[in-house]
């Protein structure tokens, strides 16, 4: 089977900037859109993550995570907050006909040995069978802190890996952003980025981020290719951008070998 990955990123849904702050229209937007792609193209597999933006970035600031990384509590407060982000995403999607069902990346991976590694059947089983299985970056167990902070994509990456050992296809990788793509000294989208690109111009991610931000997506993008031709950073803020991505059209920066 064919699939589709789409990641949501935190600057996209949330404002990063400013703590716990949720963009809902451009929300639901999006789920529109999903709807749209989900409806029309039955044949197609739908895998969709959303970034944890200005809740759980912010999170790991306030909790000072980082000094004690296996606190207990410290974990659970992360948690409880990137999933209410997480279920705004499930509720629009939902809410536009689009069966999504939430997977918590800590119920089907772990870290161990600096590698994440997942077990995924039931995930799979249920995409097979027409749901459409929602991810998001939050805390995993790790063999060596406790617990680490696992990018969206990251997880992507762990799906997307399986997904074609499995014996399946990925049709392609795309990442939403709130920019026209990886942009170059003048502001302006690159079309196409190659495995050679110089990447000093690139600028850094604004507001509460802990993940990378651009340069982050680039990294895993370049990953991506292990597993699909098509890979895709996108401004999610324009309509039709995400329907020309699963295309396969020309939109915003395709990542290429």
């Amino acid at each position: 089977m064919n699939a589709v990955f789409i990641k949501l990123g935190g600057s996209l849904i949330t404002d990063k900037a400013r703590p716990k702050h949720a963009h809902t229209q451009r929300i639901k937007a999006l789920a529109a859109e999903i709807s749209d792609l989900y409806n029309n193209i039955p044949e197609m597999v739908f895998f969709i993550g959303n970034g944890a933006g200005s809740y759980g970035h912010y999170a790991v600031h306030q909790t000072k995570w980082r000094d004690k990384k296996d606190d207990p509590l410290r974990i659970a407060k992360i948690r409880q907050v990137t999933t209410e982000l997480h279920y705004m995403i499930r509720d629009a999607l939902i809410e536009a006909d689009v069966p999504a069902l939430s997977f918590a990346a800590a119920s089907f991976s772990k870290r161990s040995k600096g590698l994440a590694e997942g077990w995924l059947d039931s995930m799979f089983s249920y995409a097979k069978n027409g749901s459409v299985p929602l991810v998001f970056g939050d805390m995993v167990y790790d063999d060596k802190d406790g617990a680490y902070v696992l990018s969206t994509e990251e997880i992507i990456e762990l799906v997307a890996k399986s997904w074609v050992k499995d014996g399946n296809k990925v049709s392609s990788i795309i990442y939403c952003t709130s920019v026209d793509g990886v942009l170059d000294s003048n502001n302006t989208a690159i079309p196409l980025l190659d495995t050679k690109t110089d990447l000093a111009s690139i600028g850094s991610t604004h507001g509460f981020d802990v993940t990378g931000g651009m340069a982050q997506k680039i990294a895993a993008g370049k990953r991506a290719l292990a597993f699909t031709d098509h890979v895709y950073i996108i401004n999610g803020t324009r309509p039709g951008s995400l329907v020309s991505a699963v295309a396969h059209k020309q939109v915003g920066t395709r990542i290429v070998a």
